[in-house]
């Protein structure tokens, strides 16, 4: 649900709009970090536990600035902000939707 508001936040031409969009995008973010833990804690196992939380708050915290550098650099390379964070959300999106289709079993989790 993220990326799909976060591509409506981008085209978003009014002050409200956008509003709505980037509140929407905050709800939508909090619920899949939420659901995400929850996953982790059910899934892993006890004696794992640890060590994936480990690694999930690496790639959460850690991994995120190189990210924000890498659009960064993009945007100025392609001269469109809006459209490098569509385009981020829109390879988010494919991302979650492969991750489906692989593993099917943790949506009726």
């Amino acid at each position: 649900m993220y990326a799909p508001l976060l591509i409506g936040f981008t085209q978003a031409r009014t002050v409200p709009l956008a509003l709505l969009f980037i509140g929407l995008c905050g709800w939508a973010g909090v619920t899949t970090m939420a659901l995400t833990n929850t996953l982790i804690q059910l899934i892993v196992p006890d004696d794992l536990r640890g060590r994936v939380m480990s690694v999930f708050t690496l790639s959460l915290m850690g991994l995120s600035p190189l990210g924000g550098m890498l659009a960064g650099s993009i945007a100025e390379l392609v001269g469109s902000v809006p459209l490098v964070v569509a385009g981020s959300a829109l390879i988010g999106w494919l991302l979650v939707l492969s991750v489906e289709w692989q593993a099917p079993y943790l949506r009726r989790m």
